[in-house]
């Protein structure tokens, strides 16, 4: 599996991304990581698209510790999608409809919360980019996509809403990235709706939510 990962690590450098080195610790969870790699190998693939996202992302952000902000912290409503803890991905938070379980169904929707700490507006856009352009490079086809650079409670805060789609499948993804500032820790989530759209927005109302 860790020669898997750092093959990702390579492709996100490919693009610019700027990674960090790779290091299990907790509270990283090997063993649900496994069970997303066993499906995926290190190629994006249609399984568990939206976690896989957020595995990506945990590997190059620095760990939650260095941030002023915990996540813990943070104000998670997960009574607005019915959604339930899935995992623990090295500080990101992962919520599924059905928790733990989806970690082995296929595809589910999802969201999650993380710290980015002491980055700048334009070093949280480049995260969300990353995710993008990785998608990209794999085949997948982008619509309707609207970004937004606004205020949230006096909060800068910044989001990427887009279609998402694979030629020849029936694969759709309805993607909402987003994050807000707490001083110099920036709040990144990451989300997908892959039910046909019916999470979708209150998917948007959860993220809203955490900035009040």
């Amino acid at each position: 599996m860790k020669a898997d990962l750092l093959l990702i690590l390579k492709q996100i450098e490919s693009i610019g991304g700027q990674t960090r080195p790779l290091v299990f610790e907790n509270p990283a969870i090997p063993a649900e990581v496994d069970a997303i790699k066993k499906n995926l190998g290190y190629r994006i693939t249609r399984t568990m698209k939206t976690i896989f996202a957020t595995l990506v992302l945990s590997l190059v952000i620095t760990h939650v510790s260095f941030a002023q902000l915990k996540v813990e912290d943070l104000k998670i409503d997960t009574t607005i999608t019915g959604f339930h803890f899935a995992a623990n991905f090295s500080g990101l938070l992962v919520y599924t409809p059905h928790g733990k379980a989806d970690l082995d169904s296929i595809n589910p929707s999802a969201f999650s919360f993380g710290i980015l700490p002491n980055a700048t507006f334009a070093s949280a856009i480049k995260q969300l980019d990353n995710l993008i352009n990785m998608s990209k490079q794999e085949g997948y086809k982008h619509s309707d996509v609207i970004r937004r650079d606004t205020l949230l409670n006096g909060d800068r805060a910044y989001y990427i809403s887009l279609t998402e789609t694979l030629s020849g499948t029936d694969y759709i993804n309805y993607v909402f990235h987003a994050f807000y500032f707490k001083g110099d820790d920036a709040v990144i989530f990451v989300s997908g709706d892959l039910n046909n759209g019916i999470y979708r927005d209150r998917i948007r109302q959860t993220f809203f939510a955490s900035t009040r």
